[in-house]
């Protein structure tokens, strides 16, 4: 099997992913063997979490250039709901995993690698919050 044409630009990736999910959402889950079907929810699943990653960057660098002001909205989670939307809770999470890319970047490094759920990642977060601020890197880095 030939490997894929990594995408030339953010233009290019999103055009492809947009592709995969149109094809997968359209797909007879049900005429695929129990095999693919695992393949496709172990795939999905990693694929949430290097989005958790990508769009937590995204956002977090949104925010920090106050590009939800060019459309007139008063925080990026206002933009979200209004020009994405998504619910108020849903933004909030954005807006949370925006902030703890910069806390716990050992966590979203590894959203990013897909090596761990977003949940999971969440949890960690959680936990190692609790903690001292001298001691959080190391505890996210042992997961």
């Amino acid at each position: 099997m030939s490997q894929p044409v990594p995408p030339g630009s953010a233009k290019e990736a999103l055009g492809m992913l947009r592709s995969a999910m149109g094809y997968l959402s359209a797909a007879d889950a049900t005429a695929m063997a129990a095999e693919t079907q695992a393949q496709c929810l172990q795939a999905l699943e990693q694929v949430n979490s290097m989005g958790t990653a990508a769009r937590a960057s995204v956002l977090a660098a949104f925010t920090s250039g106050q590009g939800y002001c060019a459309d007139a909205d008063y925080s990026p989670r206002a933009w979200l709901m209004n020009k994405t939307r998504v619910t108020r809770g849903a933004a909030a999470g954005h807006t949370a995993w925006a902030r703890r890319a910069t806390a716990h970047p050992q966590v979203v490094a590894a959203l990013a690698a897909g090596e761990m759920s977003e949940s999971f990642g969440r949890t960690i977060c959680t936990w190692t919050d609790k903690l001292p601020q001298d001691c959080r890197p190391a505890a996210d880095a042992s997961w």
